[in-house]
């Protein structure tokens, strides 16, 4: 590094002094500068480290530009100078200039042979096209999300039966999306499987939510939960059935598979069943492998036999002059004579009646000789039956028990015994409402207002008002009133106090102009006038004229 020594002589101010900016500027005419008689004299040094006068005028840029090049040489020890990059915003940078001029390939896009397609229309319109940044874009995206909220939380489609805010603006038809179930018999075997569901995760302390599960709540329920019961213990606690019931309800739905999952294995069990089908035929056929095994013995036979090329045949030239000459022998061997004895005494001859009389005799002698032998046997074993009577008679009354106790598990429950069961159950415990509720929506599709459910007080409370939900409501109040004058009780009679009153009118359809110019008599005229001057009256006059003006 280089070293610097230090001056032994006087630098002068880094600032130059207003002083000797006097002295240097020439003074106004007819004026003279004012010197002061007690100024000291100043020492001047030899050389300045401070910045002349004439510095302030531009220097030379190219040697100013090469000496800060040399000094960064010596410094970073790159002879490129920092920030020597292409500038994209120089007009003459490489960026800016067009591929031509450098030589580069131009993409060149060749027109079809056949010209222009014809399947191209131009649009006019802004018809079919996504609209973006409107109300009507926003509703869209928050009704999916919406969507894509309720598949999550309950793996279910999001139709009209759900109360949200764009129900009317739904087709469940083209969408695909199931409606709610209104058979009573079926809304009542999933109130009971819920209510199953819902009590054994509860008697069993787990998370009573059934959609937490692989398949997302959807599983092929077991055939005995519709005749299982909910029993109130002691302690008043709802219990399912026996106490075991409950446990393998938990893992029945634990391992469920999902609903496609089970497809799919019907259709691997259908070629399983083919294969095994195939199989029962082929047995059917040669039920012990005898064509089989008929079939490997000549096959191990042809192998072990060697080919005589001399006579191109399989077998050696030797066996076969065996063969003739054995059947030379046979040939001249002469055949053995049979020889009939005859006897001298020809057999007696017998009736038929004689030998249908002794058949019967011994057949009556054989059967006394098995009823004396079963008698002394029956004789013998006595003592025995006696002995074994209690304990038998006791075992099968237990057997009984049991089986009567088995089927009245597994017994299908009436109507009048769902309704003694569920009013014994009590509503008090809020995380088990919700829990219900929430699972009747999944199942059914009908969902209970948060004030209704605040209102139950047992089981069957909430299924008469699941069963009322249910019932398709009218869409017009004429419709209305109609279904609450076949009532009785108070409900009709206000019914028919409404359609009483003075100044109310109630009709089935929308009242338009034309029904009310009819009522006051003015509608002949109105539709003279019309004709007359040959303007449509009617909508389907309207529609008409606007069919012949567009084919026109």
């Amino acid at each position: 590094m280089r070293r610097i020594t230090r001056s032994q002589r006087s630098i002068d101010r880094a600032f130059v002094s207003p002083h000797s900016l006097r002295t240097r500027i020439h003074p106004p005419p007819r004026r003279t500068a004012p010197t002061s008689p007690y100024s000291l004299p100043t020492t001047t040094a030899y050389f300045s480290t401070s910045s002349s006068h004439g510095s302030l005028v531009s220097r030379d840029r190219k040697a100013y530009n090469a000496s800060i090049r040399r000094w960064q040489k010596r410094l970073t020890g790159d002879s490129e100078p920092i920030g020597a990059h292409v500038d994209p915003y120089d007009p003459t940078s490489p960026v800016r200039i067009a591929p031509e001029e450098l030589g580069r390939e131009e993409e060149t896009l060749e027109d079809d042979e056949n010209g222009a397609n014809d399947d191209y229309q131009e649009a006019i319109t802004a018809e079919g096209l996504q609209w973006v940044g409107t109300k009507e874009h926003a509703r869209q995206t928050k009704e999916q999300e919406m969507r894509d909220l309720y598949w999550n939380m309950t793996g279910r489609e999001y139709g009209r039966w759900f109360s949200g805010p764009f129900q009317s603006t739904m087709i469940p038809e083209l969408l695909e999306i199931e409606m709610p179930i209104r058979d009573k018999s079926t809304l009542r075997s999933l109130f009971h499987m819920a209510a199953v569901e819902v009590y054994a995760f509860a008697f069993l302390g787990k998370d009573l939510d059934v959609t937490k599960f692989a398949h997302k709540g959807d599983y092929a329920p077991p055939e005995w939960i519709e005749s299982a019961k909910l029993v109130v213990n002691e302690e008043g606690q709802v219990r399912v059935g026996s106490g075991t019931q409950a446990l393998e309800l938990y893992y029945w739905i634990k391992n469920a598979l999902p609903a496609a999952e089970i497809e799919e294995a019907d259709q691997g069990d259908e070629s399983e069943a083919v294969l095994e089908h195939a199989e029962e035929v082929v047995e059917e056929e040669d039920p012990e492998g005898e064509v089989l095994k008929s079939k490997v013995e000549q096959v191990l036979k042809s192998a072990e036999d060697t080919f005589d090329f001399t006579t191109n045949r399989s077998e050696p030239q030797s066996t076969l002059a065996e063969e003739k000459t054995t059947k030379k022998q046979l040939k001249t061997e002469p055949k053995p004579e049979i020889a009939t004895q005859q006897s001298a005494h020809p057999p007696p001859q017998i009736s038929v009646q004689e030998l249908i009389q002794n058949s019967t005799d011994a057949l009556n002698a054989i059967q006394e000789e098995i009823s004396e032998i079963s008698d002394s046997v029956g004789s013998l074993h006595t003592p025995l039956q006696e002995q074994d009577s209690a304990p038998t008679n006791a075992l099968e009354a237990t057997q009984k028990e049991v089986s009567d106790s088995v089927e009245s598990l597994y017994t299908p429950l009436q109507e009048q015994d769902y309704i003694s069961m569920y009013s014994e159950i009590p509503l008090n415990n809020p995380a088990i409402l919700f829990a219900l509720s929430k699972r009747l929506t999944f199942l059914t599709g009908h969902r209970l207002s948060d004030p209704l459910l605040n209102q139950l007080h047992t089981l069957l409370d909430l299924q008469v008002n699941l069963l009322s939900a249910a019932k398709p409501r009218p869409n017009k109040l004429i419709s209305e009133i109609k279904s609450g004058m076949t009532q009785k009780g108070e409900e009709k009679a206000f019914m028919k106090e409404l359609l009483e009153l003075p100044n109310v009118k109630v009709q089935g359809k929308k009242r338009t102009m034309k029904m009310e110019e009819q009522e006051v008599g003015r509608w002949k005229v109105i539709e003279y006038a019309l004709r007359e001057r040959g303007l449509p009256v009617t909508k389907n006059d309207i529609r008409k004229e606007w069919r012949a003006l567009k084919d026109a």
